[in-house]
């Protein structure tokens, strides 16, 4: 009987890296699935938009003929929502020692948190959600949301409809790889596992690019509206003195020079991504844990989806990573499509220079 063929050592050596390859492309492959189907089944997708729809006619109501309208935190997801729901809340509570203890969801939640953090719908609690600290106090309800300018449309809730609103505009890449390393790691899979190119592909073909590209096109519009507030994400990072200037006026807060300095000596990103502020300002336990309890996660699971809540993380070379030219290209490709053209804007770097540039135009009267 003949035996299997001898291979060759440069054979073997080929043999060993197709086997190698296959087996991370596997690899690759299947924890795109996992995370997937655990994404799909970690909860209900249209309950952050039927629960800001009851909540923002419930407060239009309660509100109706005050002096001071509510305001709309419009943020989508890893552009800064975190970050100005704290220099917001800072502001009403005049710079006040920050609670390391006492996560920020509970001063400024998610409408769709409401039930697991309060035990309710916020605007069903007793007494509801516009009639606690720290709105009670100043006058001044917020709302911090992840949903976009079209959301708020479709519930009558935008500077139209006697409400105030504050968007960030981030850089696409930025975005992405922030969400990358959240999005994978808050359903127990370590972003590592998960591609970037495979999770870029599956935004792009579930219409979340295209969307996110809308909203930068309909706030855009909209950026020199009174009531409309555009910051970015770059100069909350650079002058972010500035921006919380820019955040007390157009919420109406009276703030003295010493509370503002306050304000942004507790909001810088060193200080939220201390340690002794972790508990802060990232994702509650209790959110977590019922995130992970619906995708069905194992206790090992768990473990690993803990660097999924780091919502403001450190910044290290080390945990820097560039995306491929394919994904860079194919961002660009529907910036292209949908952005140029209404706004003649190329980069969210040439929307930055040119809102200051017609800032500075108007500020000046000609």
């Amino acid at each position: 009987m003949m035996g299997m063929p001898r291979l060759g050592r440069p054979a073997m050596v080929v043999a060993v890296l197709a086997v190698s390859w296959l087996g991370v492309q596997v690899s690759q492959h299947w924890s795109t699935l996992v995370f997937v189907r655990r994404l799909v089944v970690s909860g209900d997708p249209t309950l952050q938009v039927t629960q800001l729809a009851s909540l923002t006619h419930a407060v239009a109501s309660a509100t109706a003929g005050r002096e001071r309208r509510p305001v709309i935190l419009a943020i989508p997801g890893k552009m800064g929502t975190t970050w100005v729901g704290h220099i917001v809340h800072q502001l009403l509570v005049n710079g006040a020692v920050v609670e390391s203890s006492r996560n920020l969801m509970l001063d400024s939640p998610y409408p769709e948190f409401g039930k697991i953090l309060l035990g309710g719908a916020l605007h069903e609690l007793d007494p509801p959600y516009w009639e606690r600290p720290p709105f009670n106090q100043s006058g001044i309800v917020t709302l911090r949301t992840h949903a976009m300018h079209v959301d708020l449309r479709g519930m009558n809730a935008t500077e139209v409809d006697n409400f105030r609103l504050v968007t960030v505009f981030r850089d696409p890449a930025e975005t992405l790889l922030s969400s990358w390393r959240f999005t994978t790691g808050i359903v127990g899979v370590s972003y590592t596992r998960v591609p970037i190119n495979h999770f870029a592909n599956l935004l792009f073909w579930a219409g979340e690019i295209h969307k996110l590209y809308q909203n930068y096109v309909d706030f855009w519009a909209r950026r020199h509206h009174p009531d409309v507030l555009l910051l970015f994400f770059d100069e909350l990072k650079e002058e972010l003195d500035v921006s919380v200037r820019r955040l007390a006026e157009h919420l109406g807060v009276d703030a003295t020079p010493a509370v503002l300095a306050q304000v942004s000596a507790q909001s810088t990103h060193t200080f939220m991504s201390s340690a002794e502020n972790a508990a802060r300002f990232n994702v509650p336990v209790e959110v977590s844990a019922q995130i992970m309890r619906n995708a069905g996660l194992s206790a090992a699971d768990m473990a690993e989806s803990s660097e999924g809540t780091a919502i403001v993380r450190k910044s290290t070379r080390k945990s820097r990573v560039s995306l491929p030219a394919s994904v860079s290209a194919m961002l660009q490709e529907v910036w292209n499509e949908i952005v140029l053209k209404p706004t003649g804007c190329a980069s969210v770097i040439e929307m930055r220079k040119r809102f200051h540039a017609e800032r500075a135009e108007r500020e000046s009267g000609h």
